[in-house]
């Protein structure tokens, strides 16, 4: 059976790379993406391209947004914990002495004081900037 030279085209472009999508198919060769679908079909090549994996772990993604970063949902929640880790440090309330976690652009913003609740941040402010004139 002869093919045409669209045919051939999208033959050798789908050999050369096995995962390039039909609409850049369609794109290269200046034909729609159904028609470069109907080409496939007839040449017996796989019209959907492989479900991808994850990078780090070896799950196949499913069409989510992480699957442009190339790793699944449960890498993707690892590495951002592991990410914000770094962006945290341990400081002790002003006031009652107690550890908390905070951001360091939220340590940098409150340099004065660090407080660990409204509950002390009232008691720290009571006697200074609300005292009642008589």
């Amino acid at each position: 059976m002869p093919y045409g030279k669209t045919t051939r085209r999208i033959r050798l472009l789908r050999k050369q790379d096995p995962e390039i999508k039909a609409i850049d198919l369609a794109r290269i060769t200046g034909v729609s993406r159904e028609r470069v679908r109907q080409i496939l079909i007839n040449l017996n090549l796989p019209t959907r391209l492989p479900l991808a994996s994850c990078g780090t772990c070896g799950v196949r993604i499913t069409p989510q947004r992480y699957k442009l970063r190339g790793i699944c949902v449960k890498c993707y929640t690892q590495y951002r914990k592991k990410l914000s880790d770094g962006l945290r440090g341990i400081v002790k309330c002003d006031r009652c002495g107690t550890s908390i976690w905070r951001l360091h652009s939220l340590l940098k913003r409150n340099r004065y004081f660090t407080l660990c609740s409204r509950a002390c941040w009232y008691a720290q402010r009571k006697g200074r900037h609300f005292r009642i004139l008589q």
